[in-house]
């Protein structure tokens, strides 16, 4: 981990982060408002997975409407599920759903997915190489839409798993509100997998639905 320069990483993930969250936690709040007042659904795991692609495509027209994050781009080649897709430089960044704190969505076999979730660990890339190339990251986003509080996770993925299998990748990082002073980021690099836990049966269902996503 010596080799990357996590204290540059956390400062560019600032902006996007602080925005990312913003328009997420206005889309949840605008979605649940919708979904109860409007159309009736209730706050059920049933109906749990249109509240999710109601506020990726509220939180992508937020974001869109922004113009720029400080360097951070919305690619503008958003697919049928209005997948939230930011580059800066040599970053990529992908925002996916998750159902709970733990859980990374597989990439499923798709072998453009497979691809991005493909990183070659910071411990294999000698100095200064680990600065200048390509990095692809997922922003995970969870979400209490009964509270309209919302979470991040950053995580660079280094590998390819199956779904329900542990998650490879060497950086994670929880990132706080809006608000939060950003000086105190988490940094855990993987150097045990992450415990083995099949998902049941929402999470598998969730992760799918990323998988589809990413692309």
């Amino acid at each position: 981990m010596s080799t990357f320069d996590l204290e540059a990483l956390a400062g560019a993930m600032v902006p996007v982060s602080r925005a990312i969250n913003t328009a997420l936690t206005s889309a949840v709040v605008d979605v649940e408002t919708a979904c109860k007042e409007t159309l009736d659904l209730p706050n059920t795991p049933a109906y749990q997975t249109p509240r999710v692609h109601l506020t990726r495509a509220a939180t992508h027209h937020r974001l869109s409407k922004l113009g720029g994050i400080d360097g951070w781009s919305l690619s503008t080649q958003a697919g049928s599920n209005t997948p939230i897709h930011l580059y800066r430089d040599q970053n990529t960044l992908r925002l996916l759903h998750t159902p709970n704190a733990t859980t990374v969505p597989a990439p499923g076999k798709n072998m453009a997915r497979q691809f991005y979730y493909t990183n070659t660990a910071l411990e294999g890339l000698a100095v200064p190489d680990a600065f200048y190339v390509q990095h692809n990251y997922l922003l995970l986003w969870r979400q209490g839409f009964a509270t309209g509080e919302i979470a991040l996770r950053l995580v660079r993925p280094i590998g390819v798993w199956k779904f329900g299998m542990p998650a490879k990748w060497d950086i994670s990082m929880n990132l706080g509100g809006p608000d939060e002073d950003f000086s105190s980021f988490y940094f855990q690099p993987s150097e045990d997998e992450e415990e083995f836990r099949l998902p049941n049966e929402l999470e598998a269902a969730e992760e799918e639905i990323d998988a589809n996503v990413l692309s």
